[in-house]
């Protein structure tokens, strides 16, 4: 039945198929090339960038405030913040 010509080759080898190929292919060469420069990191949570007193800071009296600043705006409705006092040893 066939004359041993491949019926796709001619589909496959047409002017807009090929076309259409280098637009696929450029398209997803973009993407990879592009979207690391686009897309920001994300972090699963806020992590501190600044306190005073610093961390591991040792006073001899409390401080009359904490300041803490952190990597992004926080939502208090999912947020706790806990200060703890180490206690003095005997």
């Amino acid at each position: 039945m066939t004359d041993g010509k491949n019926i796709l080759s001619d589909k496959c080898t047409s002017y807009p198929f090929v076309l259409l190929i280098i637009l696929a292919a450029s398209c997803s060469i973009s993407i990879l090339i592009f979207t690391p420069f686009v897309v920001h990191k994300s972090y699963g949570h806020a992590f501190v960038i600044n306190s005073d007193p610093s961390p591991s800071q040792s006073l001899k009296t409390p401080p009359s405030k904490v300041q803490v600043s952190l990597s992004e705006p926080v939502d208090a409705r999912y947020s706790k913040f806990q200060l703890l006092m180490q206690m003095e040893r005997k």
